[in-house]
This record gives structure tokens, sequence and C-alpha cells, in this order.
């Protein structure tokens, strides 16, 4: 269970690249994906440049796929926008979010709300 905000960007950073990917392959890399992703650390990451996404491209250690890249280093500047907002703790994620469906045709669509 995550408690940190470093771990809840693991978690959703293997979410990404394990979609469309097979399971075994993430998990054989993961921890070369920890250490080219600082640990995956909010602020190191939320300061990444498009130079950066496109080392990570070029780095063995993980899956080279820049869009999934572009993902993980979005999601690390939303986590720590969290972190500041009003009510928030500094690890930030204090809210649990909610999941409903966006509509009642589709249940696999859900839109995430604080």
């Amino acid at each position: 269970m995550p408690t940190r905000a470093a771990d809840y960007l693991d978690v959703m950073t293997r979410a990404v690249f394990q979609s469309g990917a097979s399971r075994q392959v993430v998990e054989a890399q993961w921890r070369g994906f920890r250490e080219a992703f600082d640990g995956f650390d909010r602020e190191t990451l939320a300061r990444s440049t498009g130079a950066d996404v496109e080392w990570l491209a070029t780095d063995a250690r993980i899956i080279r796929n820049g869009r999934k890249i572009e993902a993980a280093l979005t999601n690390a500047e939303r986590l720590l926008e969290l972190g500041r907002r009003p009510g928030d703790s500094p690890g930030g994620c204090t809210r649990t979010p909610t999941l409903r469906p966006r509509s009642l045709h589709s249940v696999r669509s859900f839109a995430v709300s604080a």
C-alpha cells in the first residue's frame, strides 16, 4: 500500500508501462525504472524537460516508450500540485479519489474526483 508520494508515483508508472506490455517484462525491468526515474521523486521528475524525455527514451534499463515516459513525468507534476493544495500534507495524496462511471452506458470509463 503506497504511503508516500514516491510510492504512488511508482504504482501509477508501473500501471502505465504495463498497459499493452507483458507484466513479466515490466517486473524484470522495474529496478531499472526506479533508477532511471530517480526513485520516483516527484520534485525531481516534475522538473524534467524534453531533453530528459529524449534521454530516458534511449535508456536500456526501461521500456523506451516516449509517450509513457511523458505520462510518468506529467503524473509527477500533478502529484506535486496535489501536495500544494490547501488541506493536503507535504507528501500529497491525502485525499482518497472517488471513482465513478462517467455514464450509465460505459462502466469502462471513469472520472476521478478528490
